[in-house]
């Protein structure tokens, strides 16, 4: 495991040997010496000290990235992250992992301040990078930690998926599949996943109450903005990481998807729905504070998004193009 402060400030030569990585997925026909050749291109441990392949098998971020962009200029395969925000998912966290890497190429987890002893599993986890958060900061502060760690890392799309186990990491596949297959429209910018799109055998029963939240700030982001989503809320997605720049967001708890929302209709980007099973594993869950409460949670959204809105206009207006500044649809 490779454990990084929320400022990324790693020391390449200090990290030397003690990470342990994942599968790098190169077929055998592309040799070890070919891969070792090509990345002394890219990396500067190579190039100052003449390190071989197999002293970088478990070296730092820096000799990763180097190897995925060898592996990518190869093999023309998309690199891709897989990120997990968690706080205080002890119950959960290993099982899901263990799960995740079976289906992914590299996994982010963002540990948001966890009290609870999540730390101490990821710590021992192999295979994996992990982003700590020295408090909870909510999130969207975590998927904010994952987004810069991919552009960092020169990834080419971020998978994001819940560590709850209401998502199916089996699933990350399609998600990568759906983002490489262009549309009428172009590349994909989102994939984004889908509870309601269609039904699936053994499907869950959501809380009527959350249901209906959803339900409404769909229809309004919609009407609003005007997408064509079924499930504003589903947080396993697959984002083109080149288009992660234009998603600016300052919202770092639950309703931080509505921001994304906001940016990506004034972007214009791309988005697509694929399918996703109904889980609900906690039908009690906290959303933390005065947000348990539905009708409190409510009128959060919906303050969050009108603020989105606004925002949007005025950076339009200072642009000379939408004299809508100030103005609210309310």
């Amino acid at each position: 495991m490779l454990i990084l402060s929320t400022d990324f400030g790693v020391n390449p030569r200090e990290l030397s040997g003690a990470v342990s990585s994942p599968q790098i997925g190169v077929p055998q026909a592309v040799s070890d010496q070919k891969i070792a050749t090509e990345v002394t291109l890219f990396c500067s441990l190579c190039r100052s000290g003449g390190s071989t392949y197999s002293r970088h098998i478990d070296c730092c971020l820096e000799w990763r990235v180097a190897v995925a962009k060898v592996r990518k200029q190869i093999l023309m395969v998309s690199r891709v992250l897989t990120t997990l925000p968690v706080f205080n998912e002890r119950p959960h966290v290993d099982q899901v992992l263990q799960c995740v890497k079976q289906h992914a190429q590299d996994v982010l987890v963002v540990d948001d301040g966890s009290t609870d002893g999540t730390a101490e599993i990821l710590r021992e986890q192999e295979g994996i990078f992990v982003v700590t958060h020295s408090a909870n900061q909510g999130y969207g502060a975590a998927l904010r930690s994952g987004f810069d760690f991919a552009q960092r890392g020169g990834y080419d799309v971020l998978v994001t998926i819940d560590c709850d186990g209401q998502h199916e990491p089996q699933r990350i596949p399609e998600f990568v599949a759906a983002y490489e297959n262009s549309t009428e429209r172009g590349p994909v910018d989102i994939v984004s996943g889908s509870r309601y799109l269609k039904s699936f055998s053994g499907d869950g029963v959501p809380p009527e109450e959350r249901r209906s939240i959803n339900m409404q700030l769909t229809r309004q982001i919609n009407q609003e903005l005007g997408l064509r989503l079924t499930d504003a809320f589903c947080g396993f997605k697959a984002y083109r990481v080149s288009s992660l720049s234009r998603l600016t967001t300052s919202e770092n708890g639950y309703a931080m998807p509505l921001e994304l929302w906001v940016r990506a209709a004034a972007a214009d980007m791309n988005i697509v729905e694929i399918p996703v099973p109904l889980v609900y594993l906690a039908e009690k869950r906290s959303f933390g504070g005065s947000l348990d409460n539905g009708q409190t949670r409510l009128r959060y959204y919906h303050q969050i998004l009108q603020e989105s809105m606004r925002e949007v206009a005025c950076e339009r207006e200072n642009q000379g193009s939408l004299p809508l500044c100030g103005d609210s649809s309310e």
